[in-house]
């Protein structure tokens, strides 16, 4: 089981043939609100929104959607505030999106493994 992180989505919807080719090749594959909400941003906030929120609403519906949880919020402060004492705090999406996997026990496809990387126990999939 798997979840798509933001950066490997817009690489998959930029027509990346290494993202298409691996997010094609998994089963079981899910989106967290907080990545749906980041992508939606990134599609409002660009110069050509009619361009860009069609082809994000076709990306969204193959997956399944992962909402943060009373559970996952537990995580996320325990995470951030681990981070934060080693001085190597990352953003709260990235940290929402750990907390989602950890909970499930789910791998996280990114190209962001810098960030990803600090979260003890967090199983990565890098997007080359």
């Amino acid at each position: 089981m798997y979840i798509v992180d933001t950066d490997a989505s817009i690489e998959y919807m930029k027509g990346n043939p290494t993202a298409i080719s691996l997010l094609n090749s998994l089963e079981n594959l899910h989106l967290t609100t907080m990545t749906i909400g980041e992508l939606f941003f990134g599609a409002y906030n660009s110069e050509k929104p009619s361009k860009f929120l069609p082809v994000l609403g076709d990306y969204i519906q193959r997956f399944s959607y992962l909402s943060m949880q009373l559970w996952d919020s537990v995580k996320f402060g325990k995470i951030k505030a681990a981070l934060r004492r080693k001085g190597a705090i990352i953003g709260d999406p990235d940290i929402i999106n750990a907390s989602i996997a950890l909970s499930y026990d789910f791998t996280l496809i990114t190209r962001n493994v810098k960030h990803y990387e600090r979260i003890k126990g967090l199983r990565i999939l890098k997007l080359q």
